[in-house]
């Protein structure tokens, strides 16, 4: 599998699951739950931020499947690369997704 196509199912599998944690109302009811304790609030209220949810999953899908940015750094914080590359490029996904919905 070349490269640039992992890179984007890579994408596609963030967008999906940051879509479902951030958006969904399946995860409603968890979410308020989260907010009545106040030791899971915080992340509770990062869940309801796509942006913030992004970068979390992009951390979680590098560290559990394959990173995106290992072909060009190297880096002992990679993950963290891939947490910014991952939420810039669904912050952009997310502005052309309601350039079409407007």
């Amino acid at each position: 599998m070349s490269t640039l196509f992992a890179t984007f199912v890579w994408l596609m599998v963030v967008y999906g699951i940051t879509q479902i944690v951030a958006d969904a109302g399946i995860t409603r009811p968890l979410k308020d739950r989260m907010l009545t304790l106040p030791v899971l609030s915080f992340v509770a209220r990062m869940m309801d931020c796509f942006l913030c949810a992004s970068v979390w999953v992009s951390f979680f899908v590098s560290l559990s499947v394959w990173s995106p940015t290992a072909t060009v750094f190297e880096s002992d914080a990679q993950f963290f690369l891939d947490g910014m590359f991952g939420s810039a490029c669904l912050w952009f996904l997310r502005g052309i997704e309601s350039l079409l919905h407007d």
